[in-house]
């Protein structure tokens, strides 16, 4: 049993997470690297014509702005508002894994889950993400594990179960 009591920068590293999925969206891939391939074009048609159309390259520097706003402000700000709003967050969590189940308990509620259950997970140095659904999840922050091998059990029944892993474009793998 590991017990934790989340913090606001676990939370906003778990949505940073999640978003670096997001992003690998094979659709949202296509669509952006579409706009970006046209940008370009109009950018190197315009500089071959010995002008530059300042509405191309705004067009593009705008587009990299609003990613640098969505991973720096807008995504931070939402976790943050998310912790301060769902109280289940800040109150001090247990987690429980065995060869049947992975179990969270806290004051607001307890879920037992069979690894069947479990739609995917996801790992990053800082974070398991495991999913409940596409968009839903519980966070174990990496700092909670007393050694790599305790979380390397973790992984291990996840992987041994056949949970899917979430993978880029959000899919499981």
């Amino acid at each position: 049993m590991i017990d934790v009591q989340l913090r606001e920068e676990d939370v906003v590293a778990a949505s940073r997470a999640h978003f670096r999925l997001q992003l690998t969206n094979p659709v949202f891939l296509i669509v952006f690297g579409l706009m970006i391939l046209i940008l370009g074009a109009g950018i190197i048609i315009e500089l071959a014509a010995g002008r530059l159309d300042l509405f191309l390259s705004g067009a593009l520097a705008f587009i990299v702005l609003m990613l640098a706003l969505l991973w720096f402000w807008t995504v931070p700000r939402t976790a943050r508002r998310a912790f301060r709003q769902q109280a289940g967050l800040r109150y001090p969590t247990s987690y429980e894994w065995d060869e049947a189940q992975f179990r969270v308990r806290s004051q607001a509620g307890e879920s037992r889950l069979s690894w069947d259950d479990i739609f995917a997970w996801h790992a990053t140095p800082d974070m398991i993400l495991i999913y409940l659904s596409g968009n839903l999840y519980h966070l174990v922050p990496a700092r909670v594990f007393p050694s790599a091998d305790e979380r390397a059990v973790l992984e291990g029944l996840l992987a041994g179960h056949g949970v899917p892993t979430r993978r880029a474009g959000g899919r499981k793998s």
